[in-house]
């Protein structure tokens, strides 16, 4: 498998489960309480990261020795409050309405990246406002859903700028090393 087909298989994988995430994790606080769909989703997960850790390792990757260790357990932790922020937000929001306030994040990540003197591309820009002309379409029908309530919007709101910065702070160490 060439490097791109694998890059991109990973892009869409990331984009399937991250865009399912809402989906599942709605459906699954049915039945669970938040803090047993947090620790459910990360029992499942570690186990599958060191697999996939392992068999890159096989194949001529780097070890998970070569990672700068405390910064990877900083972003670990951050991922995990970012997680948890996610399905409390959920457990007060349909996934509809958290879909749409969660995605405002590409803008907070333009403007962070422009804030830190890195400025995107125009055509970033032109993304982002067809993006925020969707969300205003999209948001009056929403809001009219009865579970809108100003705790998992708060959450909702705080995830996106907690997973803006985790981007923006991640992609600024990746460019510094």
């Amino acid at each position: 498998v060439s490097r791109s087909r694998a890059g991109i298989t990973w892009i869409v994988a990331s984009a399937l489960a991250y865009s399912l995430f809402s989906v599942f994790t709605k459906w699954s606080l049915d039945e669970i309480d938040p803090t047993d769909a947090l620790f459910w989703r990360f029992v499942i997960a570690a186990p599958l990261t060191w697999v996939l850790v392992g068999l890159r390792r096989a194949r001529g990757g780097p070890g998970p020795k070569a990672a700068p260790v405390k910064a990877f357990a900083v972003a670990g932790f951050v991922f995990g409050i970012l997680a948890l922020m996610a399905i409390a937000a959920l457990d007060h929001l349909s996934a509809a309405l958290f879909t749409v306030i969660v995605y405002t994040y590409p803008a907070m990540v333009a403007a962070g990246s422009a804030i830190l003197g890195r400025r995107p591309p125009s055509r970033t820009w032109i993304a982002i406002g067809v993006t925020v002309v969707g969300v205003v379409l999209t948001v009056p029908e929403v809001f009219d859903s009865p579970d809108a309530d100003v705790t998992g919007l708060l959450l909702t709101l705080g995830n996106a700028l907690l997973y803006a910065g985790y981007i923006v702070a991640t992609g600024r160490d990746r460019k510094s090393t």
